[in-house]
């Protein structure tokens, strides 16, 4: 099977450009470096390095950002902050600009959380106005994922989305915990689940 196809959706740019996102992990970078992608989102941990495996893949732009997948401040660790989304968007607004064909790869360490959080975002700065329909289009993608919750809201502030990612972004951890009720001991659930952060 092809992985481009395995896991790729398209959505309409604002721009009139069409969007494919692809979401993987660090790991699976190699399966896709001959898919022609044209843009791609890079996060890791601090002090990572740019995978090597980007020297063999197609002419693209890319956006590398450096945070840890946390959603609280940590004294030791890099939260996602405003200036990333902020610069996660910008990369996205000049992408729609093109208004040509566009394959994006997001990626972080496990696919799971940072690259699914910033595949929203991009999604809904693609359609504004309709924040839900830019997290369905996520699950069709990657319908075990769990998005970042801090770039999530970050993210619904800055595209004025006024709260409705956060809120669709709530009920899918609240489907992903009743399906596997294993994550209430693996993730901080209640940070998640409640209506508001304090």
């Amino acid at each position: 099977m092809d992985p481009f196809k395995r896991r790729t959706h398209t959505g309409e740019a604002a721009a009139g450009a069409t969007l494919h996102p692809v979401i993987c992990g660090v790991d699976e970078l190699m399966q896709f470096r001959r898919c022609g992608f044209t843009h791609i989102v890079s996060i890791m941990d601090p002090g990572s390095d740019v995978p090597t495996v980007f020297e063999t893949f197609d002419a693209h732009q890319r956006l590398d950002l450096r945070f840890h997948d946390i959603i609280d401040p940590d004294s030791d660790m890099v939260v996602p902050n405003g200036e990333h989304i902020g610069e996660l968007l910008r990369f996205g607004r000049a992408m729609y600009a093109s208004k040509s064909s566009i394959k994006l790869l997001a990626h972080c360490h496990a696919g799971v959380s940072r690259s699914s959080a910033a595949a929203t975002l991009m999604l809904a700065a693609a359609q504004p106005g309709a924040p839900a329909q830019a997290f369905s289009r996520l699950l069709a993608i990657a319908p075990n994922a769990w998005p970042n919750l801090r770039m999530i809201e970050l993210g619904d502030a800055l595209l004025g989305c006024n709260g409705q990612l956060v809120a669709a972004a709530r009920a899918h951890y609240a489907n992903m915990i009743e399906r596997y009720p294993a994550l209430r001991q693996m993730i901080a659930v209640d940070k998640h689940l409640r209506a508001t952060r304090e």
